[in-house]
């Protein structure tokens, strides 16, 4: 990653972790931050993500293998994943610091549709670990600098999202994103849930969106080996790990938003799954000084 771009990206990314405001600011795009090392086991990734490390080294684990991600390179995980990851601050400040971009299952249909012959022209990727592409690097630089000055908008989000599948398939990095092209309907499910993640969803009302019985969509989850009620509490604990990471909302305000009724449920729920509590992991986020000298920190 070129110097000028790596440390702009930097800038931008420190200067979001300073404004916890929406719980989804810069659209798609996650930021994770640590003064201190994370762990957490049992990650499901429904959607097809690409993460780029900025400090720091990302040591994530999934089908039985790890791979360390250092600044300027790039991990791409295929939807209908479960993964450990551990964020390692390294460097003279002690730092971690990455930003992830999901790909939502329509817009990955639509890119293939699109653009058929490049798709079948693909193959399988040894290694979902590489160096991040120029052109990639000032793609999300422009992405961020485009949410932070005009804020999210849903249409311009799926066109970056677009452009970075082509840019990724141009360099030859597509593969574990786009295959298989069909979109499963675990991530179908997940992506309906978390359009409004604090309702109080019901098997009948997800159906009736994908324009299936309620049966058939118990039949087509039993074969993916999950189900609604599985999926639903995936997307929320997933939901409310992002939210700890990204804003600074009291723990009970992030349960509630998530659909808890109770910040304690919500942590024990999140602690089965994740090994730590939410207060566990807002300690890791004790944040460096600001611009101005000020010391940030992640209030629980």
């Amino acid at each position: 990653m070129t110097s000028s771009t790596k440390i702009q990206l930097t800038q931008l990314l420190r200067r979001h972790l300073q404004d916890f405001g929406a719980p989804e600011p810069l659209g798609s795009i996650g930021i994770f931050y640590c003064r201190n090392t994370q762990r957490v086991r049992e990650v499901p990734l429904h959607q097809p993500c690409m993460i780029m490390v900025l400090q720091g080294m990302k040591r994530l684990t999934f089908k039985d293998k790890s791979y360390d991600c250092r600044p300027g390179q790039l991990l791409l995980i295929p939807g209908n994943s479960v993964v450990y990851f551990e964020n390692i601050p390294l460097g003279e400040q002690q730092e971690f610091l990455s930003m992830c971009t999901s790909f939502q299952p329509n817009t990955v249909e639509q890119f293939c549709h699109q653009h058929k012959q490049i798709i079948n022209n693909i193959g399988s990727s040894a290694s979902p670990l590489a160096d991040a592409p120029s052109d990639i690097q000032l793609a999300m630089l422009q992405r961020v600098q485009w949410c932070q000055q005009q804020g999210v908008d849903e249409l311009m989000d799926e066109h970056r999202q677009q452009e970075l599948l082509l840019l990724l398939v141009n360099s030859g990095l597509g593969e574990s994103l786009l295959l298989p092209h069909a979109s499963s309907w675990r991530q179908r499910v997940c992506h309906m849930l978390s359009l409004n993640i604090g309702h109080d969803w019901q098997l009948n009302q997800v159906s009736d969106k994908l324009a299936v019985s309620d049966s058939t969509l118990r039949r087509h989850l039993s074969k993916e080996s999950t189900s609604f009620r599985l999926l639903l509490e995936e997307t929320r604990l997933v939901s409310g790990l992002c939210l700890l990471q990204e804003t600074n909302w009291p723990i009970g305000q992030i349960a509630e938003t998530v659909g808890y009724q109770s910040q304690s449920r919500f942590g024990e729920r999140f602690k089965r799954r994740f090994s730590m509590t939410p207060r566990e992991l807002r300690q890791t986020r004790q944040l460096g000084l600001s611009e101005s000298g000020e010391r940030l920190t992640a209030e629980s």
